[in-house]
């Protein structure tokens, strides 16, 4: 029967540190030859060495450093991903907009000659006043030409 003190002995380390090393490996240390548990520790050893198992883990279980690394990478990827999604809901798509962009144009100037109209009336309505329709309609066309030439798609 091993004792913790002889593995100690046998691997170098202090009692607290085999008994702990013991725990993490999950052996049973009682049953097995010291020469077995040497090797499960320098397996163990090894896989912290090459970068594959992190000594501190979670709750006392060691870490697969690959997994995390690949759960970090997918996590980064769907990260990146809802960005990507979401600047595409704020990009327009040129080819669409260029069909509307005529009825889109035609509606303004529809809304625009209508206000004119509008506007004429309704000041000879409250005050009284009649206003040139001729100086109107030029103020009108110059800022639908404006609108025209500075928003063309």
């Amino acid at each position: 029967m091993t004792t913790i003190q002889q593995i100690a002995d046998h691997l170098g380390v202090n009692k607290a540190a085999a008994s702990k090393q013991m725990q993490k490996l999950g052996l049973d240390y009682k049953t097995m030859s010291l020469d077995e548990i040497a090797r499960a520790y320098m397996a163990r050893q090894r896989a912290i060495a090459s970068g594959h198992t992190a000594a501190i883990g979670v709750e006392g279980e060691d870490l697969d450093l690959m997994q995390e690394r690949a759960k970090k990478e997918r996590c980064e990827r769907e990260l990146l991903q809802m960005k990507l999604d979401k600047r595409a809901l704020e990009v327009i798509n040129l080819k669409s907009w260029e069909f509307k962009w005529p009825h889109f144009t035609a509606t303004i100037k529809k809304h625009f000659l209508l206000a004119e109209k509008e506007i004429i009336k309704q000041t000879k309505k409250r005050y009284g006043i009649k206003l040139d329709i001729a100086l109107i309609h030029s103020f009108a066309n110059q800022a639908l030409v404006h609108l025209e030439h500075s928003t063309k798609p």
